[in-house]
């Protein structure tokens, strides 16, 4: 009987050993996470005072050290880096401000983009695939995505289970129905998805040379001018091969700020 009792004493300690080392190891990860969001949050807080006071170089460097950057950051140092005179980083900021903006916003941005490229006297026409592209990502903004899901499901389900009632002797309306829907869905979630994977990049130093490998030493192709926009294509080490008008080469990393 002793024995059975000091048995289960011991188990017992070892368990609560489990728990307290369990729970030491929670309490430790919880900590320090909580102070890590704190010191972020901080760095929000001053960056925007800093801001806000138009001290703009030093609100600048602090936001970059947010590891976290949502979109009113990005938007802010956009404006910093333009109220600093750094348009082509400014271009940068506020496109990755334009990928996840409102329509409303979406549009102001836009603006900002192009008096930002007036001052470097470029001029950014966009090729007609992504003025559509645009246009669709804006206008799809105007509701949550989640809303336009259940709307086309919605659509999707009435044509299904109302279609052969409205349309007993024309099932063709019924099918034409349900394609445009579908068609609708693919180029809905078609121009999302690429708008939101692919990858572009302004240039942000002066007369970059473009070359046909990734070394210095291999030829030059083109000279990228400052503010340039680019497609980035892929990346080896410290280069990114890009695409832009007709060349396509490659690039060493720090020229270019991917959006």
């Amino acid at each position: 009987m002793g024995y059975l009792i000091s048995e289960i004493v011991i188990r017992m300690n070892g368990l609560y050993f489990f728990y307290h080392i369990l729970y030491s190891i929670f309490f430790v990860f919880l900590t320090t996470t909580t102070l890590h969001a704190g010191s972020q949050e901080e760095i929000f807080l001053s960056a925007n005072k800093l801001y806000q006071q138009h001290k703009f170089q030093d609100a600048l460097t602090l936001y970059t050290t947010l590891l976290s950057k949502g979109p009113a950051v990005w938007e802010n140092m956009g404006n910093c880096a333009y109220y600093l005179e750094d348009y082509s980083h400014a271009i940068a900021y506020w496109y990755r401000t334009q990928r996840y903006a409102d329509r409303q916003r979406h549009s102001m941005i836009k603006e900002r983009i192009q008096q930002a490229y007036h001052h470097l006297k470029i001029v950014n026409d966009d090729s007609w695939y992504e003025k559509v592209e645009s246009w669709i990502v804006k206008y799809m903004r105007i509701m949550p995505l989640w809303t336009w899901e259940l709307l086309l499901i919605t659509s999707w389900a009435f044509l299904m289970l109302a279609g052969p009632l409205l349309y007993k002797r024309d099932m063709r309306s019924t099918l034409l129905g349900l394609t445009g829907i579908t068609f609708f869905c693919v180029i809905l979630y078609g121009t999302q998805h690429i708008y939101d994977q692919r990858n572009f990049g302004i240039v942000v130093f002066s007369h970059v040379s473009l070359h046909t490998g990734a070394h210095e030493q291999l030829p030059v192709i083109a000279t990228l001018k400052l503010g340039q926009k680019v497609r980035v294509d892929d990346v080896f080490h410290n280069w990114y091969r890009i695409s832009v008008g007709q060349h396509i080469g490659w690039i060493p990393k720090n020229m270019i700020e991917v959006v």
